[in-house]
């Protein structure tokens, strides 16, 4: 991969997740690799009612962006490239 392919996902758990895809599922296997993966949070401010988004790592007490997760194909109903 020449260069970075980050994606945004959108699982069938709800979950939306944007993340580094290092190795697509194939026809032998339905994994996809990924890598710093970042679960986009939805808040609403108390003040001011406003919706805030932030992210945090996808699964808890990992942080190192350079461990390698697997998202199973089956369970993503939506995929994009996230906006700058």
């Amino acid at each position: 991969m020449n260069k970075k392919e980050i994606r945004h996902f959108k699982l069938t758990s709800g979950e939306e997740v944007i993340c580094e895809v290092v190795e697509w599922d194939s026809e032998d296997s339905s994994s996809i690799i990924i890598r710093a993966a970042m679960l986009l949070v939805e808040n609403i401010s108390i003040k001011s009612g406003v919706k805030i988004f932030s992210f945090r790592p996808w699964l808890s007490f990992q942080e190192d962006p350079e461990l390698l997760h697997t998202i199973n194909a089956l369970h993503i109903v939506g995929e994009t490239f996230p906006s700058k």
